[in-house]
This record gives structure tokens, sequence and C-alpha cells, in this order.
């Protein structure tokens, strides 16, 4: 699946610090994996930028000069935030939540939106809901879908529901298809490095990883078969993890927005050794009860996976990991015997 990339990127500073931020992010990133075939990443950071704005709108050749260093980096959406006062000072039109440019003739899809911490929309965060509603109008122009994100939302006031009818693998399949190969090939360059800075280090031959060991893989599709059996339907949000990606997870919350969700760097997880899985519960989402993460790890100990929940030191209720009796050391100095994953 490919890996599909958002930023927001907010002209308040102060945005960075809501209480609210966190709860804000979740619910948007949540929205977009709802999608089918969507793994989205989402980032938030602040920009110094003052936009050209004529008739009320922010010109999209103003916004292009921002946007594109996005697009460089492999964001697929970016889109730009303000508060009120910022919105009326550029001199945007009152009334205007936000808008999208689709038709711009270039590869990222782009959107303004405006809100301050505590704005509703119709009794909803205006900052999640009108995020989303230019997010609905970008993906409806690129997947070619109609688009009927106005109507739903004023029918149902709350737009979430509207992306449970879109699939991602509709969205600009020429360039989604590029980036696939795209992230494929980053994948494998990054790992390629860290071994041979490994075999540097350690003298043995290095094995190389770019996606989960071959009984790792078997053992989580039966996992995933035998919950939907027991009527605990799963899907699994994470299998091998580059180390780019891994320090990218470890900056969160840390040097980036959003909620602290892993202790290790690149090269400390055993995701990135393609030993590891992490699960959500496709009706119960992460609020599942004790008694059905215990049915999960239940089946999957029968299958050969440790549950990440029964840790002493972190507990980590979605993370599942098949080491074979291997520690992290062993994976991180080469000592592991490969042809026992096979």
């Amino acid at each position: 699946m490919t890996l599909h990339r958002a930023i927001i990127l907010t002209t308040d500073k102060k945005t960075l610090s809501w209480l609210s931020l966190p709860a804000k992010q979740k619910e948007i990133l949540d929205t977009l994996n709802s999608m089918k075939n969507a793994d989205f990443s989402l980032d938030i950071e602040a920009v110094d930028y003052v936009p050209e704005v004529k008739d009320g709108k922010i010109l999209d050749k103003s916004y292009n000069a921002l946007s594109h260093a996005y697009l460089a980096q492999g964001y697929d959406f970016v889109l730009l935030h303000m508060n009120g006062k910022q919105r009326l000072a550029a001199g945007i039109q009152v009334g205007l939540r936000g808008n999208a440019w689709w038709n711009d003739g270039d590869e990222v899809a782009e959107a303004f939106f405006w809100s301050n911490e505590n704005t509703k929309r119709i009794g909803y965060s205006q900052f999640v809901q009108t995020c989303l509603h230019e997010i609905s109008h970008l993906f409806c122009a690129n997947s070619k879908r109609l688009d009927e994100t106005h109507a739903y939302h004023d029918e149902h006031k709350d737009i979430k529901g509207l992306f449970l009818k879109y699939d991602m693998a509709l969205y600009d399949i020429d360039r989604m298809a590029l980036k696939k190969e795209k992230n494929r090939l980053e994948s494998i360059v990054a790992t390629l490095r860290a071994l041979w800075a490994q075999k540097t280090e350690t003298g043995t031959k290095p094995h190389v990883i770019n996606a989960l060991q071959p009984i790792v893989q078997r053992q989580a599709d039966k996992f995933v078969k035998e919950m939907a059996l027991m009527g605990l339907p799963i899907r699994i949000t994470e299998g091998f993890r580059s180390n780019e990606r891994q320090n990218q997870l470890y900056a969160q919350g840390r040097t980036t927005p959003g909620a602290i969700v892993t202790k290790a760097k690149g090269g400390e997880s055993m995701h990135n050794y393609g030993v590891a899985i992490d699960i959500v519960f496709r009706k119960q989402g992460y609020e599942a009860t004790y008694a059905q993460w215990t049915a999960a790890a239940t089946i999957a100990k029968t299958l050969g996976f440790e549950w990440g929940g029964s840790w002493k030191a972190f507990i980590d209720k979605p993370h599942f990991e098949m080491t074979h009796g291997y520690s992290l050391s062993d994976f991180q100095k080469g000592k592991v015997d490969y042809k026992k994953f096979n």
C-alpha cells in the first residue's frame, strides 16, 4: 500500500501549543485513514508566510512558492491554516472558511482554511471540519469522482462519514503508482545504507530487509483472518518500517507536533527488521476493551507472536512481534539466522 502524506502549514505559531491540537490532529488522521486503501501520515508545522490575495482569495501562484517545496519532500496534500485575525489582515473574503486549488496544473493538492482553536462549524470543530472539507474537494477532483462535499456537509453537519465512501486507490492513479515505487526504492536505499554501516562495524554480511520476514507475513495474514472469524476484525497499520520512517515517528511529540508514539529511533525497533506488526480493531479502533485486546493476544500467541501489551516497562497494546528468541542487540549486530524466518 502506498504511504500518503499530508501536512498542515500554520501561519499562527501558537497553534502548535493548542492543548486540543493532538486530538484534532488524530481526528483528521483517523478520518483520512477511514478511506479504503488509505495509509496516511499527517504533520503540522508553523511557517512564516504572507499570501498574495486578490478579490478576497489567495492566488494559487503565491501559495505554489511555498507548497512546491513540500511536494519535493513527498507530500500529497499541503494545507495552509491561519487564525481569524490573520485571515482578516490578509484581506481574505469574509465568510470564506477555506478554498482548494485543484486545477492549477501542478502535482500538489493544495488548500487553505482558517480557524481559531475553539471556532465551531455547525457545532463541530471548524479546524477539523474545514480541513477535511477541503481535502474532500481535492480528493474528488483528483479521482474524477462526483463531488458531493457541500451536499453531504450541509445534510450531515459532520463531514467525516463521507470519507468512508472514498478509495485512495482511485486518487491520481498515475502519480500514486510512481510514488509507491519511489517509496519502495527509498526504503530499500535507506535499509541498504543502514546495513552497509552495520557490515562496516561488525564485519558480517548484511541481510537485506525491505519487507516483513516471510513467516511473519504469513502468520500476520492468518492473524487477520482468524480475528475476522471471531467477529473482531482488525487491520494491520504498520509492518516493516525503514529507519527513516522510524526516525520520523520518534520525532513526533519531540521535535514535530503530535503525541509521542514510540521510544525507538531508527534501528531500535523490531519493525526495522521486518519482525513486528501493529494492529487496530476495525470497529473499536484503539479503544477496544481489555478483553478484546487479550483475545487478540491469545490468537497471536498461537501464531508465534509476542504481545507488546504484556510488557512491563512500556505497554504497547497494538504491537506484536515474532523474534524467535533473538534480542534487539542480535538484530542490530547481524547475529540473526534469517533462514529461521523463511
